[in-house]
């Protein structure tokens, strides 16, 4: 698949049944939220939450949430359908939707487990600025700001 046969459109009801699915696969399971109806509403009707699916030919391959805080950061939160992951495809779609949809945000930062090694690489790899530490929380915060913006 070439990134040209790739769309980013807003999440629809019916993406739920596939993105469900994925959570099958339990390493996505315990990376990720289950995509619940409380999900949906608050990434579809909430004023600061969106979110996106990538689709190649129609069928969903990724989702990427965003969350805007006070400041104007945009938390985002990345899944990828596990059939696909080892291919680079994750970093492929973290720069389209870096280029794409979230491109009117000139900061964006993200939160990976430690042992997310592919996580942490893909987002390196984007231009990502990794925290040296670990969070209170466990995490190791992901920042990345556009160019030409202060960090």
């Amino acid at each position: 698949m070439s990134d040209t046969d790739i769309e980013f459109r807003p999440i629809e009801t019916a993406d739920l049944p596939a993105l469900r699915r994925w959570f099958g696969d339990n390493e996505l399971a315990r990376r990720l939220s289950f995509p619940d109806d409380i999900w949906f509403a608050h990434v579809t009707r909430g004023a600061d939450a969106s979110c996106w699916v990538a689709a190649a030919a129609g069928t969903p391959i990724a989702r990427f949430q965003l969350e805007t805080a006070a400041g104007g950061t945009a938390y985002i939160d990345i899944g990828l359908r596990p059939d696909l992951r080892g291919q680079g495809l994750g970093r492929r779609l973290l720069e389209a939707f870096l280029a794409g949809p979230a491109r009117f945000h000139a900061r964006v930062a993200a939160f990976i487990e430690p042992d997310h090694h592919a996580s942490l690489r893909c987002f390196s790899a984007c231009g990502f600025r990794l925290s040296s530490e670990v969070d209170a929380d466990g995490m190791i915060r992901a920042d990345w700001t556009a160019k030409g913006e202060a960090a």
